[in-house]
């Protein structure tokens, strides 16, 4: 069951808002986990048993941090051991399958809640956050359904405050639901519809396409990722204040980006910050001599690259935004605001998302071939299948590009709330539901991290 799936949107949400809304605020945080624990049940009910393996890693964790305090001598040598664990479980489901040749499918949301309890293991290491007593409370902000499958990655720090008294009233539930239908619009109506272009082109055969149709089918791709997990962030977050809990910011507008490293400030933000606050600082972040700065940037984008996938796209893609980055810096171009960086962002963006559509390596090789013809022995240079195919994605093509910058996300801010706004809201659910129910609507591209 995922956000956009009818019996989520009919069932699931509205009976467990009415349960929420009439629950006593002390009995909140067990109607929160079962809750979750109800959503999740779903999103593995082929494989049931899988429910075990995120209550298994909370109990772990919670132990693990309950006796760090009286440990001091112990700390890192225990969270050493649950770190292996949790990120050995990780692994050994992303790329046991990449080893043995067997498909393993990648038990939900684990990524992300690995992170999360990784993250409040060591604060709790270092003493910036006290460990948490109460396992019910911890739980529910582990497990907290919005955020469960694909984040936002919440640092405890964040959410654990607003686990014991959530603000939620009328107020709180219309803007949630105005939230949370703004998110289904952009995921239904834009990332579903733009993404056509994409498997048309790979359908046809993407090292047999023209190079226009290849810029045209890599746009449409980077426009459908970004409406796609922007969009499932935005309907996490309004889920969120729904019931009373804010829930951080995903995305800020990344392909208005002048550089790489701007970019990747403003692109799923919270993986980011993870990967600054319990990767890069502590290998020395950017206070380290010149070598040791590329050899920290390094790490953290191959991990960035193992953690999107289990196939070795991934890690030429980390290495790709490894290069373009430590370029940026040594030509200090990571910190100019010149319009002529579009020259080199845009393209740089399109190969960047190229490599990461593409999980075939022939595949890959053969649409690097049409991007760049020149550099390959592709021929078809020009030819009539970029109209062919690009006509019918035009409309959507110019949509996505306009949603994608920060003015009409600030003038339907402005209107988001008047009678207009909701007139465009309504509209905008109708035809959502309308696509879902026809079929006409395609899973979370993240769900599969």
């Amino acid at each position: 069951m995922s956000f956009t799936d009818v019996y989520f949107i009919f069932l699931f949400l509205p009976l467990f808002l009415i349960a929420y809304f009439f629950c006593p605020r002390k009995f909140r945080q067990y109607l929160i986990l079962a809750g979750s624990l109800l959503f999740y049940w779903f999103a593995v009910s082929s494989r049931p048993a899988l429910i075990l393996l995120p209550i298994a890693e909370i109990l772990i964790v919670y132990l693990a941090a309950r006796i760090l305090p009286r440990m001091p001598s112990s700390r890192r040598l225990i969270v050493l051991i649950v770190s292996v664990l949790l990120f050995g479980t990780l692994l050994l489901f992303k790329y046991l399958g990449l080893f043995t040749g067997k498909s393993i499918l990648l038990p939900a949301g684990l990524s992300f809640y690995t992170f999360q309890l990784t993250a409040y293991l060591y604060d709790v290491s270092r003493a910036t956050v006290e460990p948490e007593t109460n396992i019910l409370t911890f739980s529910s902000g582990i497990l907290f359904f919005p955020k469960l499958l694909s984040g936002p990655i919440t640092p405890w720090r964040s959410i654990r405050p607003q686990l014991d008294a959530p603000k939620t009233n009328i107020t709180c539930l219309d803007r949630g639901l105005r939230t949370f239908i703004t998110g289904m619009g952009l995921k239904v109506l834009v990332a579903d519809r733009v993404g056509g272009l994409w498997n048309q082109a790979s359908a046809v055969g993407l090292g047999d396409i023209s190079t226009g149709l290849a810029w045209l089918a890599a746009l449409a791709f980077s426009l459908q990722l970004y409406f796609d997990f922007y969009g499932y962030s935005l309907m996490a977050i309004g889920i969120g204040q729904m019931l009373g809990f804010r829930l951080p910011v995903n995305f800020k507008h990344p392909y208005e980006s002048r550089s790489m490293t701007d970019f990747w400030r403003r692109w799923h933000v919270t993986l980011g910050a993870w990967f600054r606050d319990y990767l890069y600082i502590p290998l020395g972040g950017n206070r380290v001599d010149t070598l040791r700065l590329y050899r920290n940037l390094l790490i953290v984008w191959l991990c960035t690259g193992i953690w999107h996938g289990s196939t070795w796209n991934f890690i030429l893609w980390g290495l790709f935004l490894f290069v373009i980055i430590a370029l940026e810096k040594l030509l200090k171009i990571d910190k100019n605001r010149n319009p002529l960086s579009y020259l080199y962002m845009i393209p740089a963006t399109l190969v960047s998302w190229s490599i990461f559509a593409c999980t075939d390596m022939k595949q890959l090789g053969g649409l690097l071939g049409r991007l760049f013809p020149l550099f390959s022995k592709s021929h078809a240079l020009i030819h009539g299948d970029w109209w062919i195919y690009g006509k019918s994605y035009i409309v959507y093509l110019i949509v996505g590009i306009v949603l994608a910058m920060p003015q009409p996300a600030a003038l339907f801010k402005r209107i988001k709330q008047t009678p207009i706004g909701t007139v465009i809201l309504f509209l905008v659910f109708v035809f959502s539901v309308y696509c879902i129910c026809g079929g006409l609507n395609d899973p979370f591209m993240y769900f599969n991290i």
